[in-house]
């Protein structure tokens, strides 16, 4: 019985993540979720390297405020909802603030060394990167989450642009944050992925 119980449980769960869509009560935070780990699966597969790592830094100080953009201005066009305050006309660099509390978060310790400046005692700049993507559904869609995740991967392979950063070179364990805004009226969904590396 015991063994039984031990092959069903994994099922179970597969199940019960793997069921459709609520499209009248959509949970963002499991789009969030599901987004993520398909993206990690995505990039081990793909790229047969060290997973992504979900930073705490970068869901609470810049996600909320994506989010935010995104939320406020969802009927504008996809490419205005890119979150001009991350990005430098150069560079794309970080702030110092912010990227100081990623350092001290120290989420990646390979990715620090790698820019550590030894010969200055400082680090070199930490630069912010944005996927974003928006799709529509019609309630009766039977899709899950996951579905919707690999969807939106799937997509963001076959623009040029995209693709560039989804196939980099994530040796060094990437750090990243995800949001999801999903706007009942027009039952579309968008999500930002960001990168810091």
């Amino acid at each position: 019985m015991k063994i039984i119980l031990l092959i069903l449980f994994p099922l179970l769960s597969i199940t019960i993540t793997a069921q459709p869509i609520d499209w009248n009560n959509f949970s963002e935070e499991k789009m969030n979720e599901a987004m993520f780990s398909e993206m990690n699966e995505y990039v081990k597969k793909t790229h047969d390297c060290d997973s992504l790592i979900l930073s705490k830094v970068i869901q609470e100080n810049i996600m909320p405020r994506n989010y935010s953009l995104i939320k406020n201005n969802h009927h504008l066009p996809l490419h205005s909802l890119h979150n001009q305050e991350w990005m430098n006309e150069r560079t794309n660099e970080l702030p110092d603030t912010l990227k100081n509390k990623i350092i001290g978060e120290y989420a990646n310790p390979k990715l620090l060394e790698s820019i550590f400046l030894e010969d200055f005692n400082v680090y070199a700049q930490l630069f912010y990167m944005e996927i974003l993507q928006s799709s529509s559904y019609r309630y009766n869609d039977h899709i899950s989450y996951q579905e919707v995740a690999r969807e939106f991967i799937n997509n963001w392979n076959t623009s040029p642009p995209h693709a560039a950063h989804m196939n980099a070179n994530y040796q060094s364990k990437v750090i990243c944050g995800v949001t999801t805004y999903y706007n009942i009226p027009t039952r579309t969904v968008f999500i930002s992925f960001v990168y810091v590396s």
